[in-house]
Order: structure tokens, then sequence, then C-alpha cells
């Protein structure tokens, strides 16, 4: 897979879920745009405020680039935070450009898995703060609402088996035609070193875990962003107890 839009279809409101749409601008310096799209889950569900407040949470770690936990009341409060922050952050003084430009920063959150023990969102950002161009991230995030836990790498997999499941993915990024036609003279080896030695992004998708390298991570900017599906069937040897329970 190479587009996150082959994942899921980016606008698409997922039946249990209600989107909320903000959008402010500000002028300064230059002009300031931010926007934000995020689907909260309806409150008849036993486990919304469990799964608002990650989903929140997930925003403001990304939007900000900060690790906090917070607690907000309510999305008014999480909107009033985030933009606060954004807006003050891109407000840049006179003398930072001679012409004025347009800056933004957008973070999308749509719902696109929910099972009775897990929920997957699809995370989107873009952001332009001066520059030759701007950058943008898309991956998908999972939640173990019952534990109350993210689903990463630890979650996920067995200690003992990771370089399995490193193997696994080199040959699956090995045989993506977008992966090969930007890497052409990369054997296995060279992919797996490349692949193990950057950030990698994960969540659970509809018929495996998706890996998501970004931007400049393991190719150019106009390569945009990698993803990468490995199936399920193939990690089930890998996966932990709770991994297992959780996908059952």
């Amino acid at each position: 897979s190479t587009s996150i839009a082959q994942l899921s279809a980016l606008g698409k409101i997922h039946p249990e879920f209600t989107r909320y749409r903000k959008d402010t601008l500000a002028v300064c310096a230059d002009t300031v745009k931010f926007f934000i799209t995020a689907d909260f889950l309806n409150s008849s569900h036993e486990k919304s405020k469990e799964i608002e407040k990650w989903m929140m949470n997930l925003g403001y770690r990304d939007m900000l680039r900060d690790t906090t936990t917070v607690i907000v009341k309510d999305k008014n409060a999480w909107w009033n935070i985030l933009s606060g922050r954004v807006l003050q952050d891109l407000c840049f003084d006179e003398s930072n450009y001679s012409v004025p430009i347009v800056l933004y920063h957008s973070i999308d959150l749509h719902a696109h898995i929910l099972t009775d023990k897990f929920v997957t969102y699809q995370k989107y950002t873009s952001y332009y703060t001066g520059g030759m161009h701007g950058y943008n991230k898309e991956c998908l995030n999972s939640f173990d609402f019952i534990h109350q836990e993210n689903v990463d790498w630890n979650y996920l997999f067995k200690e003992q088996y990771k370089e399995k499941v490193w193997e696994l993915l080199s040959e699956v990024a090995f045989e993506n035609e977008k992966y090969k036609n930007s890497h052409v003279d990369y054997d296995l080896e060279d992919v797996r070193s490349q692949l193990q030695g950057t950030d990698v992004d994960l969540g659970l998708g509809d018929k495996g875990v998706v890996f998501s390298y970004q931007p400049y991570e393991i190719g150019s900017f106009a390569d945009g962003t990698f993803h990468f599906i490995v199936p399920y069937e193939k990690l089930m040897p890998y996966l932990t107890d709770k991994a297992k329970w959780c996908l059952e």
C-alpha cells in the first residue's frame, strides 16, 4: 500500500462517531490559519470518555510536540488549548519575513476502526511555517480501551520475536512498488537496515499492522509517506497474548 487513502476513505465518517470541525484565523506579522477535524465517539458508547481522552491527548501531543498528558473537560476546551498554542507559535515577529506570507497548521483525526476492544484513528497533520515547503504526517494510531493502553511495539510483539517482525516488514517493503522505485539499488539487507534504524508509526488496520514512515525518514519529501501492511496471519506467531486477545 502506498497511500493512506487506500487504508480508509478520508472524509467518510464512521457511523458511531460525530465529526467536529473548527478553524481560526489570525493576522499578525503574517496570516496564520489553524484547522482541525476530529471524530468523537457518540456518548451512548460505554467507553466514549476513555476513547475521547486518548484521542484528544493524541492530537495534543502531535500538534504541540508535547508528551504531557492533559485532562480536558470537553472538545471546546481542547480546541482553545490547541488553537491558542498554535497561533502563539506561528505569529512570528515582523522581522522574520520581508513579505507577509500565509502560515498554517492542520490536523485530522478520523475514526477508522471500532471494535469491542480497540479503536484505530487515521491521523493526518500538515503545516507550513516558512521556507521551501511545508510538512505532513499520516499514520494510524490504535488504543486498547479495555486495558487503557496504546497499541505500540511492546503491546503487540513478544520481545524475543521482534527481529522476526523486522524481517517480515523488510520483506513487505522490498516488494512494495513505490519503495522499489525510489530505492533501486537496495537489496533486502539494505532495506532492513534502513527501516530498523528509523522511527516508524504503527496502528491496527483492516487486514494487518500498518507501519508508516514519514517524509524524509526513508525517502525524499516528494516520496511522501510510505505505508507497509504486514498481514495479521503472518504476525500471529510473534504477537503477545494481549495482542492476540485484542484481535480475536
